[in-house]
């Protein structure tokens, strides 16, 4: 396991990105902070020699999802 450390007072989010997910974007926030520097609400990119794994489609839409005709034919 890799530890990746960024100089930072509030992480919010890491996610795998690029064309093999091998690159680690690490969000920061402002929210809260009562002073801010040049970390905050920044975007840090790092390389966790390690790849994420790819995220399934989602099978639905916003419009009909897919539970809702699941529901039905059960009905």
């Amino acid at each position: 396991m890799t530890t990746i450390g960024a100089d930072v007072s509030q992480a919010s989010w890491a996610a795998s990105v690029g064309s093999d997910l091998s690159i680690l974007a690490i969000t920061t926030t402002q929210e809260g902070l009562t002073q801010w520097t040049d970390a905050s609400g920044a975007i840090f990119l790092a390389d966790p020699h390690a790849s994420g794994l790819p995220v399934p489609r989602w099978r639905g839409n916003t419009t009909t999802p897919f539970w809702l005709h699941e529901k039905e034919a059960h009905s």
